[in-house]
């Protein structure tokens, strides 16, 4: 459609992915960075891991409460998933010892919080 046009040729894409929500649309970027890791950097099969910036909140889905950092948002629904990790917000040698992990698929964070 229209709006499809539009975004693609403006960023420079050949497709789009639009969704109604930002927990959609964390969920989708999940699953695009692990399914992404399994098939070009050849991580082994359920060792991925996407790293996350602490005090993100993206929705109130099991994905996106396995990575809260806010206990409102995440205590009594445990067990939570796996294959997330957290860092401090804005710290770039936490993040640049976490990407040293081979298995990293994805770094997640929110510049505005």
């Amino acid at each position: 459609g229209e709006y499809e046009e539009f975004v693609t040729k403006l960023f420079g894409y050949d497709k789009v992915l639009p969704m109604n929500t930002g927990n959609e649309g964390g969920e989708t970027a999940c699953k695009i960075a692990r399914q992404w890791g399994y098939k070009v950097k050849k991580i082994p099969e359920n060792q991925a891991k996407i790293i996350f910036a602490e005090g993100n909140y993206w929705g109130g889905t099991l994905a996106a409460i396995s990575i809260s950092s806010e206990p409102s948002a995440f205590k009594g629904f445990g067990p939570y998933m796996r294959g997330f990790d957290a860092i401090p917000y804005n710290d770039t040698a936490a993040l640049e010892k976490a990407l040293q992990d081979p298995n990293v698929c994805a770094f997640f964070v929110e510049p505005i919080q």
